[in-house]
This record gives C-alpha cells, structure tokens and sequence, in this order.
C-alpha cells in the first residue's frame, strides 16, 4: 500500500474516533429540578381586584380538624361566611393580602419529595389525618374570582431562618419552594373586623344606668327580681351620682373606667340570633317561644312575658350619649375558649372550664346583647310651636320692606327740616324723590305710616292673624320668631340624626349574640359602693391664719 493512501486511512480512522467519542459523552444538561426557578407562580393572577374571596385554611389544635376562614363579596359588601355573613372590614386588608401573591416568584427549590413536606411545614390542613403531624401544618391561602375559578392557591409553610423567607408550595404539587413573603395570612375573625362593638365616643355620654336586677325563671320564662339601680347624670361635664350623704362624694375616677370601658369593649366573636326576636329584643309574634327560650337559656337570657322582652341573669347597663342613643347591654352567661372554638351558631359552646391546656385554663369570655333606641329627652324641644315656613317668609320680606321705607324716610326728614311726611305715598314725590314707588305688603295692603312723639315714626305692615303686625319698633318679636325656627330646625335635626343613627346601629346589632371578653364585664359590673367615696374635706375655718 502506497503513502497516500495510509495516510487517509489513519485520517478517516481518527474522524470517527472523534465522533464516537462526542456522542458517546455525557451532555452538560439543566436538571428537571431547577427548571422553573424564577417564573411566576400565578400568571393569571395580576389584580386585587380579580378575587371575589380569600380562604384561609389551618389546622384547628383543639378541635384536631381544619379550620377554614373565609371572606367573599356577596352583594357588593365583604362578608364571612364561616360567621353567618358577618360584615368584614376587607377592602384593605383584601388588597394586602393578595399583595403577597401577586407577582410572587418561584425561589430555589428545596425539595421534590413528599416526605420533606412535614419537616418544612408545608403539610396541606385538609389532608391531615394524625395529630403527630401537626408540626408540620401549613397555612393554605386561596384566592378565587367572581365565578369561583382559582385565581391562586398556595400553602405557606415555615420561615428559613430569622428573615422573610419561608418554604412554599402549590397544593396537590410535591415541590416545595424558598420564596421571601414580608407579611402574614391568617384566619383570625378579630383581624378581619371593626372590632370596636359600640363604636361610642365616652365623653359624649350624659347618662348611666346600672340595672342589676336578678331573674326567678321556671327555666324558660321570667319574673323580675328588683336589684340595685345605680342612675348617673353628667352636669356641666362632670358624673353626678344622687342620694349621697354630705359626707360622701361621687367618684369620678371609677365611673371614667366604666365610661372608658364602653368606649374600648372589643369583640371577640360573634353568634348568629336566633329568629323570632327583633332589633330591640323583643318575641315577634307569630313565633315559636318554646324554641326560642330553650336557644336563650342556654346563654343565660330569659324571657320576661309582662313586658315582652328578653332578659339577662346578669342585669343591664344602659348608656345615652348627647346624640340621643340609648344602648342596653344585656350580659349573658360565661364561655370559655378561644376564638377558634367559639363558632357563629354551631353550638359548639363550652360553659364550664374542663381542665388545662398546656397548664392554662382555657380564657373566659362572656354572652352580650345589644339593642338601641332613640331617647329623645336628651333634645331640648322648644316650648312654643313654630310659625309655618311660607309665613315667616313673608314677615321676612316685610320687615325688609319696612327697613327700606325706615331709610327713605330719614332721607325725606333730612331735605324737610326734620319733618316727617303726611303719608308714605310722600316718598315718592318731587324731584329726585326718595323712594321711586311704594310698594305692597306681602300680603297685598299697604304699609302705613304713624308719627310718635318727637321725631319719632312707625311702620307698619298689618301682617296676618296668626301673629299680629310686623312694626318697626317691634323688631325683637321678628327676632324671637326666627330665633324659635332655628331651634325647631336644630331640634329636629338632631332628631332625625338620632333617628338615623338608631336605625343603622339596629342593623348592625340586631342579628347578633357578641362574645366579649369577661374582663371587660367584670369592668362594666359595679355597684353603687364602688361609686361613692368619703368627702375630700377642706381646712377646718381659721387653720391657715397665723398664730
């Protein structure tokens, strides 16, 4: 074999050597694993505004199931569902929290396995079947539009570290991410309401009533049993209890903590009422009793038949503010448990205090109604009836003609030397006269002049029967006239706020049994000793002179 051809064998040879070799090699390729890191989670999900609800599942430790918290738009207002469709103040706190889902990206992954799930919190709630898991709960976020498709749904699991970061994943999906998430998600009802149960303002108070009566019942009806009735007035801003001996005084710190109180009370959960009795808890008719009193019972209310109203084992506390609301507090019995416990109407309730938690008794709170009604002696009603509307117009406009007239006149007596003229039609005399014409009174008659002693004059509209002439030197009785109006119109201003303000507050409280913490009763709960106090007595006469 020559050369030439050795040489393009061993040529050929090495060619296919090399390309054995590439194919053969392993290729620097991106693991499965990694591949998604830095996309979006939800893509679909870019506005506030898209969700129509937000679901917030954990896992309930004393009940041991899951406990879905939910809000939804439901006719135009935000609701809770799990509460009876209990008003939800969520329009910002909505936005927030679809804030941390919106936009999220996938962070580095941590895992792939199911069986890493537990140890980085991200158990799904609605799957937990054994309590040794509960350390590895997460809290599940869902957020849904209009028609109830998913818009995002993502289990929040433990934090990495002291920082914001924390493990993630999508429910159903095994792979679990580190994400950063500055905020939180959770399922408390306090934190998606306005708490403030009275919404009052303390120092608008001017009245209390401590009505601590007690209930004689057959178990469903009830007998009054007069009590303690402790009435309060503020007098020029300050608390007036009567009856006080001459050694004894008000105490007004004491009956600040009660007002203060009111002001603050909180609400911790919510019942849903039981129908049959309405906004100001009285027994509608047509209504079953017997269903209704066993419900009332068992939250320590009775039914009072003489006068048609629900009653309370622990008396009433009324409180009228200067806009003329009265509210009556009527407490129920104990409940003890937290939040997560009490459930709007699922009689779920647990009265007594059965045992420990982790060394704690479980916290106390308490039953409350509330019902409103106007008390319209807290307005001034002015004495006297008010002249109609047309009426004062037209005294109005007479006494401005009269004033008008006043005014040519003076000119008249001022080119006359002092003299009066012989009638009003005189203004309008000569040349360059004071008044162009005179004109009519309202009520279509003529104004008339009457000269009085000196240099003094009255006009004079005769005015109607109701209330007698508009004259010149009467002014002051215009001026009461008007005076009078105003105060019926601030009256019944005043009374139609009240009235107003009474309806919306009847709305708001009606449906509801409030669960309030027992402090705050205990706080509200006093007697009228606990109002007195011995007279601060000054120096004794002469003690300060020197001797």
């Amino acid at each position: 074999m020559s050369e030439t051809p050795k040489t393009l064998l061993f040529v050929g040879a090495a060619v296919l050597a090399v390309l054995l070799a590439y194919f053969a090699s392993p290729k620097a390729i991106q693991p499965e694993l990694f591949s998604d890191e830095g996309e979006p989670f939800f893509t679909s999900f870019t506005s506030p505004d898209q969700a129509e609800s937000l679901e917030v599942t954990e896992f309930n430790v004393e009940s041991g199931t899951p406990k879905a918290f939910s809000v939804r738009l439901k006719d135009g207002r935000w609701v809770i569902p799990s509460h009876l469709d209990y008003p939800a103040d969520a329009k910002d706190r909505m936005a927030k929290a679809a804030g941390l889902l919106i936009g999220l990206s996938k962070g580095s992954v941590r895992s792939d396995r199911a069986a890493d799930h537990a140890a980085l919190g991200v158990l799904d709630p609605d799957t937990i079947e054994t309590a040794g898991q509960l350390d590895g709960v997460g809290t599940k976020v869902t957020f849904k539009d209009k028609s109830g498709g998913v818009l995002a749904s993502l289990i929040l699991g433990k934090k990495d570290g002291e920082g914001d970061e924390r493990f993630v994943r999508v429910p159903g999906k095994n792979r679990v991410y580190r994400v950063k998430l500055a905020g939180e998600v959770n399922a408390e009802f306090k934190d998606w309401i306005e708490t403030d149960l009275l919404k009052m303002d303390a120092y608008m108070l001017s009245r209390l009533v401590l009505d601590n009566y007690s209930v004689e019942s057959d178990g469903y009806r009830a007998r009054l049993l007069p009590g303690e009735r402790i009435e309060l007035a503020k007098e020029a801003g300050t608390w007036k209890l009567p009856g006080l001996s001459e050694t004894e005084e008000t105490n007004t710190t004491k009956i600040s903590e009660v007002t203060r109180e009111l002001d603050e009370i909180k609400i911790v959960d919510v019942y849903g009422k039981p129908e049959g009795l309405n906004e100001r808890l009285e027994a509608a008719e047509g209504r079953s009793l017997e269903a209704l009193m066993t419900h009332l019972v068992q939250r320590g209310y009775y039914y009072d038949p003489r006068n048609n109203r629900i009653v309370s084992n622990q008396g009433d506390l009324i409180a009228v503010n200067d806009k003329g609301v009265k509210y009556t507090l009527r407490f129920g019995d104990e409940i003890f448990g937290t939040s997560d416990v009490i459930r709007a109407g699922s009689g779920e309730e647990n009265k007594t205090d059965e045992g420990k938690e982790s060394g704690q008794a479980k916290k106390a709170n308490r039953f409350l109604m509330v019902s409103v009604e106007l008390d319209e002696s807290v307005f001034t009603k002015p004495t006297e009836a008010a002249l109609p509307a047309d009426i004062r117009e037209k005294r109005k406009k007479a006494r401005d003609d009269i004033n008008a007239l006043i005014a040519a006149v003076t000119t008249f007596k001022s080119r006359a030397e002092g003299k009066l003229p012989e009638s009003l039609a005189a203004l309008t005399e000569g040349e360059n006269p004071p008044l162009k014409e005179v004109m009519k009174d309202p009520w279509g008659k003529d104004y008339t002049l009457e000269a009085k002693e000196g240099d003094s004059f009255v006009i004079r509209s005769e005015g109607e029967p109701t209330a007698g002439p508009v004259a010149s030197d009467d002014f002051a009785k215009e001026d009461k006239i008007a005076t009078l109006a105003r105060d019926w119109e601030a009256y019944e201003k005043k009374l139609a706020d009240g009235k107003s303000a009474v309806e919306a507050l009847s709305k708001r409280f009606g449906p509801w049994y409030y669960i309030i913490d027992a402090e705050s009763f205990k706080k509200l709960r006093v007697a009228r000793a606990d109002l007195v106090q011995p007279k601060t007595l000054g120096p004794p006469p002469g003690d300060n002179e020197d001797r």
